[in-house]
């Protein structure tokens, strides 16, 4: 929703700096109310530290630990690596404007929260996380493999819209801009979505509370490398299509790994 509305309200309306200054704005509210809440709640985080401590871990794999830190530092990497190649595909055919992307940023954004919402349904994927990680991966790799082939006929598709009559209007290219951008961002998004409850249950019942901070900087700095290694190395290198294949390679040799390790742990026990 804030991508959409600052796109299409805020910055138009407002301006970028008047809409910058309200984003702060709204930040001191949310933490002058969080603060407010804290002081009425001097019970709760006497339960929530209670709480900390049945978390604690009480054994595990350790080796099944790392591998899954791993994989989730991998998959934030292919996610930011994959949304800046993917961005700088959708510029030639959805444009470079603020409106564009707002629409690649809430396309993106809609993939990773509905993969989440929808892993959750799934017990087997919370309570067998390897599994469930192993065919994520899986799936993202094909599905990265399997775009990577129709982007050549992005551009076409988008072309073929002018011969109509609704994308001559400001809100019918908008809805071909967005559905290009839909089409493109969510599957992927989806997947990875779908990964990170996934690894963050598995990281929490393996390490406890302190464990899923670790988690989250671990994909933290994987986000980071993606954004370095997606638009410093890879897009001069290979161009924007073969990091995506870079990309899909590294997914499947995660899931590879986890598969393999499985699979061993299983022929020992």
């Amino acid at each position: 929703l804030g991508a959409l509305f600052a796109g299409y309200v805020l910055i138009p309306t407002l301006g970028l700096q008047s809409t910058t200054l309200l984003a702060a704005l709204l930040n001191l509210l949310v933490a002058a109310f969080a603060g407010e809440m804290g002081k009425r709640l001097p019970q709760a985080r006497g339960q929530a530290g209670q709480e900390v401590a049945v978390a604690a871990p009480s054994g595990g794999s350790t080796a099944s630990g790392w591998l899954i830190l791993a994989s989730f530092g991998g998959v934030g990497l292919v996610c930011l690596g994959l949304e800046t190649l993917y961005m700088h595909l959708l510029a030639v055919v959805a444009g470079n404007s603020t409106y564009a992307f707002s629409l690649m940023l809430f396309a993106f954004l809609l993939g990773l929260g509905g993969g989440a919402t929808v892993i959750r349904q799934i017990p087997q994927a919370i309570s067998r996380p390897e599994g469930a990680m192993a065919v994520l991966l899986m799936l993202l790799a094909m599905c990265l493999g399997i775009g990577e082939t129709q982007w050549s006929a992005m551009a076409d598709y988008f072309a073929s819209c002018a011969g109509y009559p609704m994308p001559a209007s400001f809100g019918g290219r908008e809805l071909v801009r967005a559905a290009v951008c839909l089409i493109a961002l969510v599957p992927p998004a989806f997947l990875i979505g779908a990964f990170f409850p996934v690894a963050m249950g598995a990281i929490g019942r393996a390490g406890g509370v302190r464990a899923l901070g670790t988690g989250a900087a671990v994909n933290t700095l994987g986000n980071i490398a993606g954004v370095f290694i997606g638009g410093f190395l890879l897009l001069p290198t290979v161009g924007a299509l073969g990091g995506i294949k870079v990309l899909a390679v590294l997914a499947m040799g995660l899931a590879v790994c986890i598969i393999l390790f499985a699979l061993a742990r299983w022929a020992v026990s």
